[in-house]
């Protein structure tokens, strides 16, 4: 079976195809990506099939609209985007982008770097601009995608993209549960987590995405705590972030290999006898029920703080036990954040596919 790009490559010998997207921006940043986006001028139907054949892979439609197919690679190990270019011009198409960091093109048969947005420049400043003044307008969904991608790649904001996020954040009120939730669960299980927020709360997002945050901030508590409700909580899930992160620093030496046993097996439950139940035991029973999945990464986030509790419990240190509570707290909140959009879909009609948009 051969690569995906390889693939791609004898399919379009030829013809005009263009890789576009995250994947020219991570190739600049020197960041591995498995994940390819490519523009073609007809409809990629046949292309998204033919790929699948040399690869091995299952191709499907991703969006009927815009005429978006998807080749996801065995066992979900990559995944190529194709989607046929706006007005059948590569230009055009790269003009109607959200960001310019996501607006630059290379052919796939190799070649110069398509930039007519000043990408790269702003790549190299690690700024973060919008194509044109009506990006955002178009796809409300942009204003929390900016928060996304600033926070996953330490961009800064510039002003006039700032000034239109909060201008368009109202408008994720109207936009689908399931394409608010793909943007959002990005932010919450970010390094920087406490930094998204932020940025979500100054520019008036988390008010339409997640209001219930917002209502916790001057909630007392009793005369245990210093923090208030909403302080408390985001301290919880920085918690959680920092136990992932350095889990030996946070539940000793003794439980990090447990931790680190969940993280890599994606351990779920456990059965009667003592065996762990792994993601892919539970997926077969799952099979493609989101909110069963929903339920399977919650509880594998609670088990997390759980591994630590019995030395925590039988050392008495109080400092391990209140980060071990802290961490239960955090593991609680990011199951919440999951089931807060397993909602039923709103209507949306102006969805851009996720090919077009990385």
């Amino acid at each position: 079976m051969k690569a995906p790009l390889d693939a791609a490559r004898d399919v379009f010998a030829g013809e005009e195809a263009w890789i576009v997207g995250g994947a020219v921006r991570d190739h600049l940043l020197g960041r591995e990506t498995v994940d390819l986006d490519l523009a073609v001028p007809e409809d990629p139907k046949r292309a998204a099939r033919a790929v699948a054949d040399q690869t091995g892979g299952a191709a499907f439609r991703l969006s009927g609209a815009f005429g978006a197919w998807r080749v996801v690679g065995p066992e979900g190990a990559w995944h190529v985007d194709l989607v046929t270019l706006r007005d059948g011009d590569i230009r055009a198409d790269l003009a109607a982008r959200d960001f310019t960091i996501n607006a630059m093109a290379e052919p796939l048969a190799g070649g110069e770097l398509l930039d007519p947005h000043g990408g790269r420049a702003d790549l190299e400043a690690r700024r973060l601009r919008m194509v044109s003044a009506g990006a955002l307008a178009s796809d409300p969904l942009r204003a929390l995608r900016a928060i996304r991608i600033a926070v996953l790649l330490e961009l800064t904001i510039e002003p006039a993209t700032a000034a239109a996020i909060g201008k368009e954040a109202p408008g994720l009120a109207g936009v689908a549960h399931e394409r608010v939730f793909g943007e959002l669960k990005q932010v919450v299980c970010a390094p920087a987590v406490r930094q998204g927020l932020a940025l979500m709360e100054a520019h008036g997002i988390t008010a339409q995405v997640l209001p219930e945050l917002l209502a916790l901030r001057g909630v007392d508590q009793n005369v245990f705590h210093h923090l208030d409700v909403h302080d408390h909580t985001l301290a919880a899930l920085q918690a959680a972030v920092d136990l992932e992160a350095q889990p030996a620093t946070m539940v000793g030496e003794a439980n990090a290999d447990g931790v680190a046993a969940t993280r890599l097996h994606r351990i779920v439950d456990v059965n009667s006898d003592g065996t762990f139940i792994t993601q892919g035991d539970a997926n077969r029973d799952a099979d493609s029920d989101p909110l069963v999945r929903s339920q399977i990464v919650g509880q594998a986030r609670l088990l997390v703080p759980l591994i630590g509790l019995p030395s925590v419990w039988l050392t008495g240190d109080t400092t391990a036990f209140t980060v071990w509570v802290l961490a239960s707290i955090a593991a609680v909140l990011l199951v919440a954040f999951d089931f807060h959009t397993t909602a039923p879909q709103r209507t949306d009609n102006s969805a851009t596919p996720i090919s077009q948009e990385s």
